[in-house]
């Protein structure tokens, strides 16, 4: 059975906790803990969320959660399903350690945050019929990097036919910052640095990255990007990190010491091997167009020694499983020296006002745990008197093979704690000017301890799981095991959701995975 990590006998209103941690002896008044969960268990309900995801596992759920905004009585009626979101006060806290795709090849040639998932949850935003979001939801074919080339010029130069139903007034602003992405790619060019590789871009990535590289902030990129798609209501888009050019990558360690560097290496590594020489892709510059001012690449450099691509891989498809279970996952500065990253403010602005945070399902190690270990999460989500409710995933993937609900209970757990120890980050610098800036990313003085060697080997959590996690939201028909019994006697609630199909009739074939109606209906209850 179960053995839960915090003991219950420990909740009794007369005593006093005392933990070993690293042969100190720290105390914990059980008194003010008591005080904090009241105060949870009695917070106002407001019609507010904050939702730490990753880009894809919650993407069918946006429109769910959110109320779009009405523009004319016409919209009115004809966007009745998307008035019947059940908020439009919603913050989606958002990963940047993205290593896969186009946001690899980005990433490689210039540098930054990794923005896919950012991108995708914008796009989520809006339409589907909405023509800019067709231009920046586009990509490139992957067949063949001459073509692929050859049609993204064919869009910086404005000659496609994706350009065609774009609003005039945006037309200009999109194609200029496609244009400063690719001067400054173009830029890089070098013996050790490769042309871009276009197969398979995503315009918006190249979109928001122009944008982020113009603006120097990548919360200005995001303002943006929502102007373009013309976006015009409250949900917010938030990077976990404050970073605009620094670029972060994750790894993990796991139970057998073994260490994996790269979101893309945890999850879903590429089948690709490292080549040992250029792919056929143009290197140098030629000339310019004459009516573009566009640099065209026409020539090769052989021999250019080539590390492992992330540029095509496919989440569907099988993975061999892990030699072991992930213990800890970290950041690092893109190599293999961990850093602590510095929390975006915002985040911590939208944490200290919500009534709600939501832990989406997904990837749970390379999704979600990047936004919950970064230094500060932990303390203002443990201090948040909102409702904390975590989506359980229905069945598993490589990073969580054969795990229980309590698994995962206690792998968010762990995570929130470590973000409480992580506070040893680099000081403040000053600037010219006498202006103190804090760093993107702070160098540890050493690394932090995994789970199980801070606590010992029972891996004891220092604080009840309830001030991190309040409900444990479930499918009927999870493959995921769940001991409600065990989860109750940690203070934590069980809500089973109706198995897709139930509201609306269209059942799916796939088991473990929640309907949107169905999720709304339970949602509805606790936000």
């Amino acid at each position: 059975m179960y053995q839960p990590a915090y003991p219950t006998s420990a909740l009794s209103r007369d005593d006093r906790l005392v933990w070993s941690d690293s042969n100190l002896l720290a105390e914990c008044d059980i008194h003010s803990i008591d005080r904090n969960l009241s105060a949870t268990a009695a917070a106002p309900r407001r019609r507010s969320a904050v939702v730490f995801s990753g880009g894809s596992g919650f993407s069918p759920f946006v429109d769910m959660l959110q109320v779009r905004p009405s523009r004319s009585l016409l919209d009115l009626v004809v966007n009745v399903p998307f008035l019947q979101g059940l908020t439009n006060r919603v913050s989606y806290v958002m990963p940047v350690s993205d290593d896969g795709g186009s946001t690899s090849e980005i990433v490689r040639v210039l540098g930054g945050p990794g923005i896919g998932d950012i991108r995708s949850r914008l796009l989520g935003l809006v339409d589907r019929d909405n023509s800019a979001r067709k231009l920046l939801s586009y990509r490139l074919p992957t067949s063949d990097a001459s073509v692929a080339t050859m049609e993204w010029m064919q869009l910086v130069a404005e000659n496609h036919p994706l350009w065609i139903h774009v609003p005039i007034q945006v037309r200009p602003i999109i194609r200029s910052f496609l244009l400063h992405f690719f001067e400054k790619s173009l830029s890089q060019l070098s013996l050790d640095t490769p042309a871009f590789d276009f197969r398979g871009a995503c315009v918006g990535n190249l979109f928001l990255t122009g944008a982020r590289i113009f603006f120097g902030s990548l919360e200005a990129a995001i303002h943006t990007f929502t102007s373009v798609i013309g976006y015009m209501g409250h949900a917010k888009v938030i990077p976990i990190i404050a970073t605009s050019s620094t670029r972060v990558g994750i790894a993990a360690t796991l139970e057998d010491g073994t260490c994996i560097y790269g979101q893309c290496e945890i999850s879903h590594p590429s089948s690709q091997e490292p080549l040992e020489q250029n792919d056929g892709i143009a290197r140098t510059v030629l000339q310019r167009d004459s009516k573009t001012s566009i640099k065209t690449l026409v020539s090769d450099t052989p021999g250019l020694p080539r590390r492992k691509s992330n540029l095509f891989f496919n989440k569907s498809e099988s993975c061999t499983s892990l030699p072991s279970r992930i213990h800890r996952v970290f950041y690092t500065d893109g190599g293999k020296r961990e850093v602590a990253p510095v929390l975006n403010p915002l985040v911590e602005t939208q944490l200290r006002t919500t009534g709600t945070i939501l832990y989406a399902m997904g990837s749970l190690y390379t999704s979600l745990i990047p936004c919950l270990v970064v230094p500060g999460t932990g303390q203002l989500v443990a201090e948040s008197r909102a409702r904390k409710i975590l989506l359980l995933n229905g069945t598993w993937d490589r990073e969580t093979e054969g795990y229980t609900a309590e698994d995962f209970v206690q792998a968010i757990v762990d995570a929130l704690e470590l973000s409480m120890d992580a506070g040893v980050c680099s000081p403040p610098t000053s600037v010219p000017g006498g202006v103190t800036t804090q760093p993107e990313l702070g160098f540890l003085e050493s690394p932090l301890p995994s789970p199980g060697e801070r606590m010992g080997e029972s891996r004891l959590s220092r604080h009840p799981p309830r001030l991190f996690i309040t409900h444990v939201l479930y499918t009927e028909d999870s493959r995921v095991p769940i001991d409600e019994d065990a989860l109750q006697n940690i203070g934590i609630t069980c809500i089973p959701v109706r198995a897709h199909g139930t509201v609306t009739g269209n059942f799916s074939e796939s088991v473990g995975y929640y309907g949107a109606e169905e999720l709304k209906e339970v949602l509805e209850m606790l936000l």
